[in-house]
């Protein structure tokens, strides 16, 4: 995985602690946008995934 990737999932996963744990005075549209930009973030993580995985058959 690269550099930027890791620091982006791990924002996500600030941002995520931050629901959590503000539930309630979080800003809905704020949060709404933050999520939605950050669904490509999703996609390039399954697509590196992917890659990493060995294929249907193939010995590691």
């Amino acid at each position: 995985m690269s550099t930027e990737l890791g620091n982006r999932i791990k924002r996500m996963r600030g941002f995520g602690n931050i629901l959590v744990h503000r539930y309630g005075r979080i800003d809905d549209e704020a949060a709404f946008d933050i999520i939605r930009s950050g669904l490509n973030d999703f996609r390039e993580f399954m697509e590196e995934v992917e890659v990493a995985l060995p294929k249907k058959g193939e010995v590691i």
